[in-house]
């Protein structure tokens, strides 16, 4: 991407089980298992939006801990599609957040394990537990077998996707309507228990939420 030096990765298309076994440790009720097809290949940021990308198209710096490599935070949903608005103008293509599905499906990476490393993750895999009280550059810890990076930790991810308890087909769709209903977030964060960070776990905010901890990664269409 010309605008801001974003790298993506290329996903390739494929079907996947989303959501966790009955019995996985930590698992919660809203993570059902169920056969998803991600129809089309997808191109996402190899690493979160930092804050001097995030600075250059909005002029800003709304984050709590600042460094032009740590990923911006404090940005609600209804915030990034404005930077999705000017991104795609400026650059003359086309951005979006990640769906639901294409998110998890990315982070999984071909795994089926509660994590994409293993039945557990460790300190040095990922920035959770408050090892460092505050988020990391991106980039720092190592990135998963599709090459992307804090997909687990650091900050959580707003996708574009529509929550739902149960699973009934949102998790495939990307809205970019500016409403104040609620929106998935996946990945974990800095401070975050472990469980927190399995590719399964979701979590939920309302679209004009902001927090230290909320950051997201674009798709380019």
């Amino acid at each position: 991407e010309t605008q801001t030096g974003m790298e993506f990765v290329r996903i390739h298309a494929g079907q996947f089980l989303m959501g966790s076994i009955i019995g996985e440790p930590d698992r919660n009720p809203n993570e059902r298992q169920h056969k998803v097809s991600i129809a089309q290949d997808f191109f996402i940021a190899k690493y979160p939006v930092t804050q001097a990308q995030w600075q250059k198209i909005m002029g800003n710096n709304p984050s709590q801990f600042t460094g032009d490599r740590l990923p911006v935070e404090r940005v609600s949903w209804i915030d990034v599609q404005l930077f999705i608005e000017k991104l795609s103008t400026l650059s003359k293509q086309t951005f979006r957040l990640p769906t639901e599905a294409e998110w998890e499906y990315a982070c999984r990476a071909g795994t089926t394990t509660p994590f994409y490393t293993g039945d557990s993750v460790e300190l040095n895999q990922a920035n959770f537990a408050n090892q460092i009280g505050k988020t990391s550059q991106v980039g720092l810890y190592p990135a998963n077998p599709w090459g992307l990076y804090d997909m687990i930790g650091n900050v959580w991810e707003w996708t574009g996707s529509e929550y739902d308890e149960h699973y009934q087909g949102l998790e495939n769709q990307s809205v970019q309507k500016a409403t104040s209903s609620w929106r998935v977030v996946r990945g974990g964060l800095w401070n975050a228990e472990a469980r927190n960070l399995r590719s399964a776990n979701r979590h939920t905010y309302t679209s004009d939420f902001r927090y230290s901890s909320i950051g997201f990664r674009l798709v380019r269409v």
